[in-house]
């Protein structure tokens, strides 16, 4: 009877020792786990605080904090208990907080994680363009590492994937990308659709000839177009960056000449696209001085 009071006793002291060793973990919290640095900010002041309840615990102890960006692979460790306001950069910050009760710490030993997401707000809009054959599917692709993405083409939602395919048609699709942190980033691409490797027969149905004077041009020039049959014909100015600045509607017949005034526009390379029925057909190179 004795012997079994005893075991009684040991077990009241003993197993909330045991207890408590299995369910050591450390706590913490962040002040701003999701952030949006501004454009121009290189790093944003972000607060951790230890939260644990050291009641749990026996005799001291010890911590160490990792901030670990698992983009750039760079870290920061700090020992203690905190709380720490660090600068932290762009980036999917990953953060570890290990705490030991050096009586034990083989068994009172917990790791607490989590991921604190850093982006930047809305970046400047980028503007670009694809080309792809008349009757193929063109791929249109979102820019990497981001979580949610959304293609738009005249306010609907044509797609949620990084990457778009587009079965026919052509025009221009807007893109709204959020990374992990909320932040926002916005891409528009315009879709040409061009005739790729056209048969003698129909490179004459379209364009058979083409005159542009003078080449250099300073204030003016000329251009004259012939078809092969009456069709709408456009000609789009696209300047070095590879923008549309300027264009040209011709109207409706099969034979155009047109002098244009150039005189406002900067000097450099332009390439001017011929679009017959909407469709790319040929470039040709003008320079302006």
């Amino acid at each position: 009877m004795k012997n079994l009071n005893y075991l009684l006793k040991l077990m009241f002291v003993v197993l909330p020792l045991w207890a408590h060793a299995g369910d050591l973990k450390p706590k913490f919290e962040v002040d701003k786990p999701k952030v949006c640095l501004e454009s121009r900010a290189n790093s944003e002041m972000i607060t951790f605080t230890n939260t644990t309840e050291e009641g749990l615990w026996t005799g001291n102890i010890t911590y160490q904090w990792k901030f670990l960006n698992l983009n750039t692979k760079d870290s920061i460790v700090k020992n203690g208990s905190g709380p720490y306001t660090l600068p932290l950069t762009e980036g999917d910050w990953l953060v570890l907080v290990t705490a030991e009760d050096e009586k034990t710490p083989q068994k009172n030993r917990g790791v607490e994680r989590d991921t604190v997401y850093i982006g930047r707000k809305k970046m400047i809009k980028m503007v670009r363009e694809v080309t792809a054959c008349i009757g193929s599917v063109a791929e249109i692709n979102g820019p990497l590492g981001f979580e949610k993405y959304v293609w738009l083409k005249e306010k609907d939602t044509v797609g949620t994937n990084r990457i778009l395919k587009v079965l026919a048609g052509a025009g221009k699709y807007d893109l709204m990308a959020t990374s992990y942190a909320g932040c926002q980033s916005e891409d528009t691409v315009t879709l040409i659709r061009e005739k790729c490797n056209p048969t003698a027969l129909e490179e004459n149905l379209y364009i058979q000839n083409i005159k542009i004077s003078p080449n250099p041009a300073t204030d003016f020039v000329n251009i004259g177009v012939t078809l092969g049959t009456v069709s709408e014909l456009q000609v789009s100015f696209i300047d070095a960056m590879g923008k549309e600045v300027r264009v040209e509607n011709l109207g409706t017949n099969s034979s155009f000449e047109k002098n244009i005034d150039i005189a406002n526009m900067g000097s450099g390379l332009y390439q001017l696209r011929y679009l017959v029925n909407g469709n790319t057909v040929k470039t040709e190179r003008l320079v302006i001085k």
